[in-house]
Order: C-alpha cells, then sequence, then structure tokens
C-alpha cells in the first residue's frame, strides 16, 4: 500500500530500520545500575583517589630535578607524556579488545578531542613545570592545581549553569573566595 508521496509502508520500515542502525546507542557503564545515592557515594570515592593520585604525580619531577638541578625542566616532560600516551593506549585497547569480546560497540568518536585534550593538557604540564622550577614546589603547584579548578568552576557556573539554587549558589560562591584566599595565603606565605 502506498502513502501519498509514492512510497510503500515497506519503504518506510526499512528506512526507519536504516536510520535506527546508524543511530550509536550509549555504553553502559558499571555505575548505571546503582542507585543515584550510591552512584553519588562511588563518584566521591573516585574524585579523591583521584586527587590523592593527581597530587602525587610530580613527584618524580622533584627526584628527578634533585639529581638533575642543571637540566631544565622541559627535558622531562617528553618521558612524562609518553608514558601517559603509552598508558592511556593501553587502557583503550584493552577496553576496545573487552568489547569486542563481548559484542559490545566501542565509541570512536571520541578519539580526536581526547587528543586535542591530551595536547592542550601536555602545554599546560609544560607551564606548570617551569612554575615549579621557579616558584617551588607548594605555590607553583597550589597555583597550578586550584587555578584550573576555579577556572572549571566559572565554566560550570556561568556557561553550563550547573549552580542555580540559591543556596548552592551561596555556598559556591563561598568556596571559590575561600580558593582565592587560600592560594593567597600559600603564595604569601613563601616570601
Amino acid at each position: 500500500q502506498e502513502s501519498k508521496d509514492g512510497t510503500s509502508n515497506d519503504d518506510r520500515e526499512r528506512a526507519s530500520s536504516a536510520s535506527q542502525a546508524q543511530t550509536p546507542t550509549p555504553t553502559m557503564s558499571i555505575t548505571d545500575s546503582m542507585p543515584e545515592a550510591y552512584q553519588r557515594i562511588v563518584g566521591f570515592f573516585l574524585a579523591l583517589v583521584s586527587g590523592a593520585i593527581m597530587g602525587t604525580q610530580l613527584i618524580p619531577f622533584l627526584w628527578w630535578k634533585k639529581d638533575n638541578p642543571t637540566l631544565h625542566p622541559w627535558s622531562y616532560v617528553n618521558a612524562h607524556t609518553s608514558g601517559v600516551f603509552t598508558m592511556s593506549t593501553m587502557i583503550y585497547l584493552i577496553y576496545s579488545t573487552y568489547a569486542k569480546l563481548k559484542s559490545a560497540k566501542v565509541p570512536h568518536s571520541g578519539i580526536r578531542p581526547a587528543f586535542m585534550s591530551g595536547v592542550v593538557w601536555c602545554l599546560a604540564f609544560t607551564c606548570n613545570l617551569t612554575s615549579l622550577s621557579i616558584l617551588g614546589y607548594s605555590t607553583g603547584y597550589t597555583l597550578g592545581s586550584i587555578g584550573p579548578v576555579m577556572i572549571t568552576s566559572g565554566l560550570s557556573y556561568f556557561w553550563f549553569e550547573e549552580v542555580r539554587d540559591p543556596g548552592s549558589v551561596r555556598y559556591f560562591f563561598i568556596a571559590l573566595a575561600l580558593q582565592v584566599v587560600g592560594v593567597m595565603c600559600v603564595a604569601l606565605g613563601r616570601e
């Protein structure tokens, strides 16, 4: 049976199933099956673990700098970023292999943005290493860590509009002010 536009029901069904086949399906996360309260607890725990690991990632640089005081900090950048790239590639290959064995789709569209993010991170890391050599670890790392937190907090509020409840907005700006005061205290305490 044909419609007014001259297409049959079979043609419309084939077109519909073809468009559904092209629509990417979202990948499932381990936490998707958890209740929201548990997801928040897991997210909080993972953020703490991430902070602890990120806070110690520059310790090898300090050891290297102590053994090589005459070398420029940029000499360390290649080794560090090569390690990050190698580990990231291994994780992606393991994930892709596991997904293939489970017959799940692997979203490859995230590779280019992730690569560009890695380039930006490498530039920031290079600046951070230079600042550590000039300002010292306590001031340089504080500014290099809290600065991005303040920028992403601003983006979160002004661009993505994630904080809207009046009580949350008040706490948000109090926390932002405390970050500024904390960074200033660390910077001034160094002199």
